[in-house]
């Protein structure tokens, strides 16, 4: 830690301290005497003489970790916010990286340097949230690995750490470039842990709310992402086969997956939430529209709604924990009803039901018109 209380009851930083041996100090959490550390290669800080059970405890604190938290501490300062480092909240028995107070809302930022359970990660931001607090959290740039140009391999910790602006996105920070913030933006699922995106390095001087919005990027990999969403499909009929749910739905529907169309598996800005590849989730989705169409000559949305739910508690789909999207289960469903309308697949009837238009027909040139109709789409249009 970073913060310690002296004799006096005030709270000191490491930096502060001139006479390694002038006095005891205490943690601000569990009062018990902490011991000052530092050294030509040591980061100046504070550590608890045994392990003990303070209750703001967390996980042992790296060089880098507190040279980021440093990092980003002086970055807020400049900001001109009013900041505090590893304040204790009682209510919650947790203790922040960064407290920050901006206008009336308060924000915890947590930098994260090792592995977590995503079980304790839920529980963190949940403490937050139900005390009103916004948590940010920002990964040491080691979390994330490449795999391509655009390729990138997301662990469940990062997909539940995802967070919702014009669309997902995750901050990371590299301990060894001070000034440095990096967003990453327009991710695209390819399959349970890959995915596409891009690093954008946000600029100095950004403000919280600057790195709470990161700019729109141009998507420069969606011919890439069509190559990958073949190959994903053609991966579920040749190694799943009729277990695949999928599979045997579409053959009992009496469609082969080899002509399944080609905007089932489109990537939306809400398919990070799915733990699962958007041509099984969505694919289950046209089916029941289908379904539904079959059966009653037009399409209830309270009906697609209740079957949508329905497969979720089945665990037909699969959805993930990213409790700091603000989204509720149905947000996805609704943005590809809303699409299968923009490219006049659905025709709106009424407030609630919608028709398959019977002149729909797949040319050679759809997936030139799907991805026109996606650049639309994650514009917010």
């Amino acid at each position: 830690m970073l913060v310690a209380i002296n004799k006096e009851d005030k709270q000191i930083h490491a930096n502060q301290i001139i006479k390694r041996h002038e006095e005891e100090y205490r943690c601000p959490a569990c009062r018990k005497r902490v011991i000052y550390r530092s050294g030509p290669r040591t980061i100046p800080h504070f550590a608890h003489q045994t392990k003990g059970n303070c209750q703001a405890a967390t996980e042992s604190e790296t060089a880098d970790h507190l040279s980021g938290k440093n990092n980003l501490y002086r970055w807020l300062r400049s900001c001109q916010l009013d900041v505090e480092l590893e304040k204790y909240i009682a209510i919650i028995k947790q203790r922040p990286d960064i407290y920050v107070k901006r206008k009336n809302q308060y924000y915890a930022i947590e930098y994260q340097c090792s592995s977590i359970h995503e079980e304790l990660f839920l529980k963190r931001t949940k403490g937050y949230l139900d005390a009103d607090v916004v948590p940010i959290w920002i990964f040491h740039s080691h979390f994330i690995k490449r795999n391509g140009v655009y390729l990138w391999r997301l662990n469940s910790l990062l997909k539940s750490a995802l967070r919702k602006s014009s669309s997902p996105f995750l901050l990371f920070h590299n301990p060894k470039q001070a000034n440095s913030i990096l967003a990453f933006v327009n991710i695209i699922p390819v399959s349970i842990e890959q995915c596409f995106g891009q690093m954008v390095l946000l600029s100095e001087g950004m403000d919280l709310e600057s790195i709470l919005s990161p700019p729109k990027q141009e998507i420069p990999y969606l011919n890439d992402w069509f190559k990958k969403r073949t190959l994903q499909l053609m991966n579920e009929i040749r190694f799943k086969g009729l277990q695949s749910k999928l599979i045997k739905e579409l053959y009992q529907v009496g469609i082969s997956p080899f002509k399944i169309p080609e905007f089932v598996g489109v990537p939306l800005l809400s398919g990070c939430m799915y733990g699962m590849p958007a041509t099984v989730w969505q694919g289950l989705i046209y089916i029941d529209l289908l379904n539904c169409f079959n059966l009653h000559g037009r399409i209830s949305e309270a009906w697609i709604r209740s079957r949508f739910l329905e497969r979720i508690k089945k665990k037909d789909i699969i959805l993930n924990q990213c409790p700091l999207m603000s989204q509720d289960i149905f947000t996805a469903l609704k943005e590809y009803l809303r699409f299968l309308e923009k490219i006049d697949y659905l025709e709106k009837i009424d407030v609630n039901h919608y028709i398959i238009r019977e002149d729909f027909i797949l040319d050679d040139h759809f997936e030139e018109i799907i991805k026109l109709r996606l650049f639309d789409f994650y514009e917010g249009n």
